[in-house]
């Protein structure tokens, strides 16, 4: 794994550990949302990490979908002002990611932007579509840690030029990382990050990046 990836990842738990030393997390607001579903996102990258690392690409991007939606449900979460969601998702009912998708349309980042939020949402949406072919057991699909010259399954990924992907770059280890990242640049606020940490980050996404 490249240097860039491994700074990447310490920086995002470094700034996500400095946050729990004060968090009260008896609240059921959006900070303490937030804070929880970015430790599932942490944590799911630390073991995508390891999936990757020995070929399993399948199972692999079953986590990239369950970061996704950990994202889009974060970031729905910690904008909201609806405290009947907020209320939903700690009585622990699901919150559909459907929902949580057409949400990121009104993120800061958007709020002058109506066009740029219907293309996100598109994209997301798109995304997801492509990213669940990972969790149905497909034909193609299954067939991807398949050797076709040996016939067994020794994850040398020897079918996967016959996988077609509309987003090949959501496939990327990297780019799941900068999709974090971006996560936390748009909630920080919470996460107290000043204007070198923005930099800091911005530039640490700029080279991961160019690894893809």
């Amino acid at each position: 794994m490249k240097n860039i990836t491994n700074t990447a990842i310490a920086k995002l738990h470094d700034i996500h550990k400095r946050i729990a030393v004060d968090l009260d997390l008896s609240k059921k607001d959006n900070n303490v949302a937030l804070y929880i579903l970015s430790g599932r996102i942490l944590t799911s990258l630390e073991a995508l990490k390891m999936l990757f690392s020995a070929a399993f690409v399948t199972e692999a991007n079953m986590i990239i979908r369950s970061i996704y939606e950990s994202l889009w449900l974060a970031q729905h979460l910690y904008h909201t002002d609806d405290k009947k969601l907020l209320l939903k998702w700690f009585s622990n009912d699901i919150i559909r990611p459907k929902k949580s998708r057409s949400a990121q349309g009104k993120l800061p980042e958007f709020r002058n932007f109506p066009e740029g939020a219907k293309i996100f949402i598109d994209a997301c949406n798109d995304l997801y579509i492509e990213m669940s072919n990972y969790v149905h057991p497909t034909f193609k699909r299954s067939l991807i840690n398949l050797n076709v010259g040996s016939n067994l399954f020794d994850y040398t990924c020897t079918s996967l030029k016959d996988v077609k992907f509309k987003y090949p770059i959501s496939f990327s280890f990297e780019q799941t990382v900068i999709s974090i990242i971006n996560m936390f640049l748009s909630c920080r606020a919470f996460y107290r990050i000043d204007d070198n940490e923005y930099e800091e980050l911005r530039q640490i996404r700029n080279e991961l990046d160019q690894v893809y």
